[in-house]
């Protein structure tokens, strides 16, 4: 049967803490070692060991990364700027690239096709709408082609029944 052994207490507390121990805890936070803060503080790697074990570096520690978590939140959006930046940079020299067009055409539109879906200007699942030019795809155009002779078959029936009129104005 394990023995159960109470909490840990730390071996030291100091009895004021100093600004040099949270500069200390930040060090060892940000990836430094015990003895280059050691060597930096002018104390020995137990000294730094004894006080980054304590209960308020513990404290201080979570602050750090919670600011540093938030600083890295709020740089996402800025870093996603940079980003596209740079890939619509790159895009543009890909395809107006004329030599590399002529080693692999294919690739170039591809690339240029991915371009216009990633936009919002080219859906693969839906039509595409360039001003007066509608691109549908396989199953809209066979669709839209049913419906048309659905509607020229159903004119042929009725058209003693309805006058067609073109550019009407309306009642009023």
């Amino acid at each position: 049967m394990p023995l159960l052994e109470a909490p840990r207490k730390p071996k030291w507390i100091p009895k004021k803490w100093h600004v040099r121990y949270d500069q200390m805890v930040l060090m060892q936070t940000l990836g430094n070692s015990n003895e280059e803060i050691a060597n930096h503080f002018g104390c020995t790697p137990q000294q730094v060991s004894n006080i980054c074990n304590t209960p308020q570096a513990a404290i201080t520690r979570r602050l750090v990364l919670e600011k540093l978590q938030e600083k890295a939140i709020e740089s996402i959006p800025k870093r996603m700027e940079v980003i596209a930046e740079k890939a619509v940079q790159r895009l543009h020299s890909v395809i107006h690239n004329d030599e590399l067009f002529q080693v692999s055409p294919f690739a170039v539109v591809d690339r240029g096709v991915e371009v216009l879906k990633a936009v919002g200007i080219m859906k693969s699942d839906k039509g595409v709408n360039i001003e007066k030019a509608v691109i549908l795809t396989a199953e809209q155009s066979s669709d839209l082609l049913d419906g048309l002779k659905v509607a020229d078959r159903a004119r042929q029936l009725n058209q003693d029944k309805f006058e067609i009129v073109v550019n009407a104005e309306p009642d009023n």
